[in-house]
């Protein structure tokens, strides 16, 4: 008896794989023939949506995104009040990493989203810093985590010069 619920567990488990071997190759073909933006909005379910500029504003020297440090704009466009926590372990941070965070009510910051601080200072991030939002209703709702320079949010603002994250319902 315990012989045949391990093999069908083994012909689950192999199932699941292809089941999962499928879908990625679906993804990736359906991301190769849409449009960069399409692609996009898809993926992120509507948690977060990047607004990016109609025309692209980097010039070729421009840094690409993975090296950029610098101020962090967030938006709460969704019906719930959200807590934003960052963990700083970008640069000098990386040996001694720091956490902060900040409470948005519903709606706050709207599309454009508010700048960040310490203090008086402008918060600053970079590659690899690492966002997570939650909501403070009990809805269980969330998002991320999300790693700066390698997830699709936050994304790199080039006209502003910062880094944007906008939450969506």
């Amino acid at each position: 008896m315990n012989r045949a619920l391990r093999g069908k567990g083994s012909l689950v488990l192999s199932v699941a794989l292809v089941g999962v071997g499928v879908l990625v190759q679906g993804l990736r073909a359906q991301t190769l023939e849409k449009p960069m933006l399409e692609a996009l909005e898809d993926s992120v379910e509507g948690n977060v949506i990047p607004v990016l500029p109609s025309e692209p504003v980097l010039s070729p020297q421009a840094a690409p995104t993975s090296a950029r440090t610098g101020p962090f704009r967030v938006g709460n466009r969704t019906p719930h009040p959200v807590r934003l926590v960052i963990l700083m372990r970008s640069g000098e941070r990386m040996i001694n990493p720091e956490t902060a965070h900040w409470d948005f009510a519903p709606g706050e910051g709207g599309s454009e989203g508010l700048l960040l601080s310490l203090g008086e200072e402008p918060l600053q991030i970079g590659p690899g810093d690492i966002v997570v939002a939650f909501a403070l209703d009990g809805t269980r709702r969330y998002w991320g985590p999300n790693v700066v320079g390698e997830s699709l949010a936050p994304f790199w603002d080039g006209e502003s010069g910062s880094w944007s994250m906008i939450l969506q319902p």
